[in-house]
């Protein structure tokens, strides 16, 4: 009958194996056989399957908040930058620079939309 493995010595086993280590080289430094070390891993596995779609639902809630941050904050300077008195404090070329970086942030913004959209795939290139 196989022996119960201590926590403390099944999460270094872990540790070991999300390290990199080899099954065997696992096995031997733990004295255990093959066969544990694999369950073990097989089980880490079946885990992380089973806790992926809402780490995958968590991520991409916190990245529909930090691009409606940045909307927002986008926003805000462009508002900022809009009024006259501030243009008129800038040179042509710091206007022109900072007017050119907010189109090109929109553009970026409506293409990573857009492939978002069709297949939620980025494009290549």
């Amino acid at each position: 009958m196989a022996r119960a493995l201590d926590r403390a010595v099944q999460d270094q086993v872990i540790a070991d194996l999300c390290a990199q280590m080899g099954i065997r080289e696992v096995a031997r430094k733990y004295r255990l056989s093959p066969s544990t070390v694999s369950a073990i891993r097989a089980e880490i596995k079946d885990r992380v399957q089973a806790a992926a779609p809402e780490v995958k639902r968590q991520l991409d809630e916190l990245l529909l908040d930090a691009l409606a941050a940045s909307l927002e904050a986008q926003r805000r300077i462009a508002e900022v930058v809009s009024e006259p008195e501030y243009v008129r404090k800038q040179t042509a070329a710091a206007n022109s620079d900072m007017f050119g970086a907010l189109a090109s942030h929109s553009v970026r913004l409506l293409e990573a939309a857009s492939w978002a959209e069709a297949d939620g795939e980025a494009p290549d290139g």
